[in-house]
């Protein structure tokens, strides 16, 4: 988490080999992600894969055809 200094609120964030690389929030059965930059391909295919697994822990799953990321 990286907190605001100008609010209380939290902002969630990704890691990418042990760095903070973007933030994501869970809006409508998906996993809304923003990199601070783009990711390359296998990074991308690992954040989805997590995305996904923290999907379905939110709720109800999506169709397997799917991407669970959004944006």
């Amino acid at each position: 988490m990286v907190f605001n200094t100008k609010t209380p609120h939290s902002v969630p964030t990704f890691l990418v080999d042990g760095a903070v690389a973007g933030t994501w929030r869970y809006e409508g059965r998906r996993i809304e992600v923003k990199p601070f930059e783009p990711l390359p391909k296998a990074v991308h295919e690992e954040v989805e894969n997590e995305a996904r697994r923290l999907a379905e822990f939110h709720g109800p799953i999506l169709p397997a055809d799917a991407s669970p990321l959004g944006g």
